[in-house]
């Protein structure tokens, strides 16, 4: 949820050519608030939920200049799954991706 996650990824992306972006969740501005001041006081992400992390990166993304190829880890990836789903990417990237209401996850090898 925290910018501050991707930091390093931003790093290696960009010495290759790509611009990223890496809006976090609501509330959550570039670098701020870290992942210890959340840890210890999460206002600035209390009452957020699902639609509102959608609505609002639904919103970001519609503001850009070209389709984006979209990137998330666990819960993020699961939002990268829903936005490119929503046809919001040109690709999508899903790193462990966290289940969802509904949906049962498995092993690799099924059920």
């Amino acid at each position: 949820m925290t910018p501050l996650a991707w930091e390093h990824w931003v790093e290696r992306y960009e010495a290759r050519g790509c611009t990223v972006l890496t809006p976090g969740y609501p509330g959550i501005g570039q670098g701020e608030p870290g992942v210890r001041a959340l840890r210890e006081s999460p206002d600035a992400v209390a009452g957020v939920g699902v639609r509102e992390v959608m609505d609002y990166l639904t919103e970001y993304i519609h503001k850009l200049d070209t389709s984006p190829v979209i990137m998330g880890h666990s819960f993020g990836g699961t939002f990268a799954q829903l936005l490119v789903g929503n046809g919001l990417g040109t690709a999508g990237v899903s790193i462990d991706g966290a289940g969802v209401k509904g949906i049962k996850a498995y092993g690799l090898a099924g059920p």
